[in-house]
């Protein structure tokens, strides 16, 4: 004799199930309708990471532009040396030339007051400007990358948030702050205070109270709940302040726990703009090097 159980989702019939409650309100249906079936026919997007990352980048004219000038530029400063030969180092090499001489044989572009040759002159001078442009760029990535780790790593922290935000704020240098997947609690603060702020179009935004502990005697633990709670009406009065919000609002949502999508962190105050293909294009100010005037 064989028992049969009862299956709590599907039942003892096979052809039939109840969905638990809360989906499908507990209606019967069959198992073959649960399987999803994609509309519009079988994707043919395949390939690795930087396959489709290279498709989205081919899709985007802009970039595939931009790209290509790069590329010229690169051609022309550092290939071009090896192939139109000058001495852009030798004032005596250019004794005798002709100064602010005109377009000639020799010389397609003149030369300039000191009788260089403009076109050998464009070429050596370019490949300074990209060397210090791409160094710089090179420089910002790591310097963003190990700054965006931190605050990460150190993000559950309200006196690290608050010690980060303050560097923005302060140094008077233009800050990008860029959301890729998620962001929560007191890190939010520091992409509040950014420069310029964006997010993926799926990118997450939760608004938490920081989750601290402290381990001590009970004196030392009142003084540093009393601490703890006047560090957090701060950072909550300047996330409001950044997000052009009410402080009582502000509080609210990070004592809830509120989970904002794209659309909903640029409508809150915290993002700019949602990062897309078309989007807008901001040329952040160039503060001076130092502490930015309160």
């Amino acid at each position: 004799m064989t028992d049969i159980h009862e299956d709590p989702v599907f039942g003892t019939d096979a052809s039939t199930t109840r969905l638990p409650l809360g989906l499908g309100m507990g209606e019967a249906v069959s198992p073959l309708e649960l399987v999803a079936v994609p509309e519009g026919g079988e994707s043919t997007q395949g390939g690795g990471m930087f396959v489709q990352i290279g498709r989205v980048f081919i899709q985007n004219k802009l970039a595939v532009v931009g790209l290509i000038i790069i590329v010229a530029f690169v051609l022309f400063c550092f290939v071009g040396p090896l192939l139109y030969h000058t001495d852009q180092t030798n004032q005596q090499a250019v004794l005798g030339t002709v100064e602010n001489g005109a377009p000639q044989p020799g010389h397609p572009l003149g030369t300039d007051s000191t009788g260089f040759d403009i076109l050998g002159r464009l070429m050596y001078g370019g490949q300074t400007s990209l060397i210090v442009g791409f160094a710089s760029a090179f420089v910002a990535t790591v310097v963003g990358v190990l700054f965006g780790a931190t605050a990460g790593f150190f993000g559950g922290s309200v006196d690290a948030a608050l010690s980060l935000m303050d560097v923005v704020e302060l140094t008077g240098v233009a800050v990008r702050g860029t959301v890729v997947g998620f962001v929560g609690g007191p890190a939010v603060g520091l992409l509040a205070v950014c420069t310029h702020r964006m997010i993926t179009p799926h990118g997450r935004v939760r608004l938490v109270e920081a989750d601290d502990a402290f381990a001590g005697p009970a004196g030392d633990l009142v003084r540093w709940a009393e601490d703890r709670q006047a560090r957090w009406a701060l950072f909550c009065r300047r996330l409001a302040t950044a997000a052009g919000r009410p402080v009582t609002e502000v509080a609210d949502d990070l004592r809830s726990g509120r989970f904002l999508g794209a659309d909903d962190a640029v409508r809150y105050g915290l993002v700019d703009e949602i990062c897309r293909p078309d989007a807008t294009i901001h040329r952040l100010p160039s503060w001076p090097i130092g502490f930015r005037p309160r």
